[in-house]
């Protein structure tokens, strides 16, 4: 299904008495390559070639070798895909075209169903693909012609097409090649280096945003660039004597927070990608969790980061927490265990700034008393890009223990629901990033993304289908301003593909996926 090309469609099927069924559609336009290009161009004429075939079949002793006829049809491409809007109303011609030439193969009437990949709708629009449609058909047949029947199970909407086909190309954006043709590349310290055969450079690593799902798709559909992607990071550990935060071409940017490379190296290294030397990334990973220049330093010796004295000091105890977990992770599958023993008591810093009696995480000053005043609805300098709500749910790597923080499942479950539903006339919202809201969940920043999935974890599957949906139909919409939040390199396109292919990587690194309900009825991901 995520292929980057679109090849030719093909569906098979049984007919009358047991008779096998191959049904091509293939695409004709003259003076393109569409194997090659894979798109048709809107407002002009084209021409679909419908070839069918009965194969050696049997039929009352009777031994059909072999049967082709070509059937040729010209259609304006608007019009067919308006008729998508009424489905089947635009394909009737070419149903009784091509019962016409069934008609005369069989002397009585039967029903033959055939299940078809409509190939060859795929409308390119400058950067915009809209894909595959699937429409089921059934066919009476008899001596006097065909009476053409169209038979919808679950046919996506065209705009869903449009949806999924768009994040996935948004999804293509980057990373950014920046080897040559030759593997030359400039390195983070400045000097000129070249790529070993076989492999490529890549910069532009949003990796606050793309930890959470953007770099888990990668590993499911493209391993070579997984792999290149963490040569590329542990060159510039290298360069540095740090992996990257945020890095743009041939340097480190230094925005956003955490030392999230280390969650990207663990997750491939724990899925079976291991295209690197995985002693020495383990090393990058343990040297760069202790010299982040946000707050390690307090993290380590405290564990927490005085609100006091950094900004961001809440989100950064917590997400350095998940990113120590991803840590004793890799070091526990190197067997490496005393270093994975410290890591795994690291990643429970997160309960350090954990307040009981407001169930938030709130900023905690150098003294252990908690930063006041407390404003639960107001973006503010303990919190990256967000209000206390967005950070309320975050440890994706124990949700079990922060389930036990709110005193239970009943009291965790009430503040999960209310996440959804509460508004306030009390919202200060400061930050641009803080959009797509629904409650005060806020689909347009990336820390709110694997909330509706917490449903899972406390039984309740049927109220993550129905958020998961919710969000899939009111978060995005195919116009120029159709993602409700920053892009973020990916980052909420990888949360439509996931969503919408019905699982999540809540926790990047534990190797499992939260389940929800899809779009498709059957998706491959190739």
């Amino acid at each position: 299904l995520l292929l980057r090309r679109i090849g030719g469609a093909e569906q098979r099927g049984i007919g009358p008495q047991g008779h096998a069924v191959h049904v091509q559609l293939d695409p004709v336009l003259p003076g393109v390559d569409f194997a090659h290009h894979g798109f048709l161009v809107p407002g002009t004429v084209h021409h679909m070639l419908a070839r069918l075939e009965f194969r050696n079949v049997e039929r009352r002793g009777r031994r059909l070798f072999l049967f082709r006829r070509n059937v040729q049809f010209g259609t304006d491409l608007g019009k067919l895909l308006e008729g998508l809007l009424v489905p089947g109303l635009a394909f009737l011609p070419v149903l009784h075209d091509l019962g016409g030439q069934l008609a005369h193969v069989f002397n009585e009437a039967f029903t033959l169903t055939l299940e078809t990949l409509l190939h060859g709708l795929a409308l390119f629009a400058g950067t915009l693909l809209l894909g595959l449609e699937r429409i089921k058909f059934a066919f009476a047949l008899g001596g006097q012609g065909v009476q053409a029947i169209h038979h919808r199970r679950h046919i996506l909407t065209v705009q869903q097409q449009i949806l999924f086909r768009t994040a996935q190309y948004h999804a293509c954006l980057t990373p950014n090649l920046m080897s040559d043709a030759n593997g030359q590349y400039r390195r983070h310290d400045g000097t000129i280096a070249r790529v070993p055969e076989g492999r490529a450079y890549y910069s532009t690593f949003s990796l606050w945003d793309t930890f959470r799902a953007w770099h888990p798709l990668q590993t499911l559909i493209d391993t070579t660039l997984v792999n290149d992607m963490i040569f590329s990071m542990l060159d510039m550990y290298d360069a540095t004597g740090e992996l990257p935060i945020w890095p743009l071409a041939s340097g480190e940017t230094g925005t956003m927070i955490g030392y999230h490379a280390v969650s990207v190296i663990a997750d491939a290294y724990l899925k079976g990608i291991r295209g690197f030397d995985a002693e020495h990334a383990l090393e990058a990973m343990i040297r760069s969790s202790n010299r982040n220049k946000k707050g390690s330093d307090y993290y380590v010796a405290t564990g927490f980061i005085p609100s006091n004295i950094r900004r961001e000091s809440v989100s950064c105890t917590l997400e350095y927490a998940y990113d120590d977990w991803t840590i004793a992770r890799m070091a526990e599958a190197l067997g490496r265990d005393g270093t994975a023993e410290a890591y795994y008591r690291r990643a429970l810093n997160y309960v350090n700034v954990f307040d009981g009696s407001t169930r938030f995480f709130r900023g905690r000053r150098s003294d252990g008393g908690w930063t006041t005043p407390f404003e639960e609805f107001a973006t503010g300098r303990d919190y990256t890009e967000a209000t206390p709500w967005h950070y309320r749910f975050f440890a994706p790597h124990d949700v079990n223990g922060l389930e036990q923080l709110f005193g239970g499942r009943e009291a965790f479950v009430r503040e999960l629901d209310r996440l959804f539903t509460l508004t306030s006339d009390e919202m200060r919202l400061d930050v641009a990033d803080v959009t797509g809201l629904m409650g005060q969940y806020a689909h347009g920043n990336e820390p709110s993304h694997h909330m509706a999935y917490l449903y899972n974890y406390v039984g309740m599957p049927w109220r993550t289908q129905e958020l998961t949906r919710r969000l899939l139909d009111e978060m995005y919409a195919p116009t120029p301003e159709g993602i409700v939040g920053n892009e973020d390199c990916g980052q909420m396109s990888a949360w439509y593909i996931f969503s919408s292919l019905g699982f999540y990587p809540v926790c990047p690194g534990s190797n499992e996926f939260a389940l929800t309900a899809p779009l498709f009825e059957r998706a491959v991901v190739r």
